[in-house]
C-alpha cells in the first residue's frame, strides 16, 4: 500500500487491476475517473452486487445482526 487514500468498491476492484500488466492498468486509471467510477459503482449497486448484510446466527439458533 502506498498510503494514500483508501478506496471502496470500484475503486479498490480498479486498484488491485492496475498490479497486473499494463493493459489492465490502462482499464484500472479508466475505471478510476470520477465520473466512469461512480456511474459504474451506481449500475453495480443497482443490479445487485452492491453491499449486503449478512445474517449470522448466534449460540441459540436465533438470527441476528451484528
Amino acid at each position: 500500500m502506498d498510503g494514500g487514500n483508501l478506496d471502496e468498491g470500484v475503486r479498490a476492484f480498479a486498484r488491485g487491476l492496475e498490479h497486473i500488466n499494463l493493459g489492465w492498468a490502462f482499464v484500472a486509471a479508466c475505471l478510476r475517473l470520477p465520473g466512469i467510477s461512480h456511474f459504474v459503482q451506481i449500475l453495480i449497486d443497482a443490479s445487485g452486487l452492491g453491499p449486503h448484510m449478512i445474517l449470522r446466527r448466534s449460540k441459540a439458533g436465533l438470527s441476528s445482526i451484528d
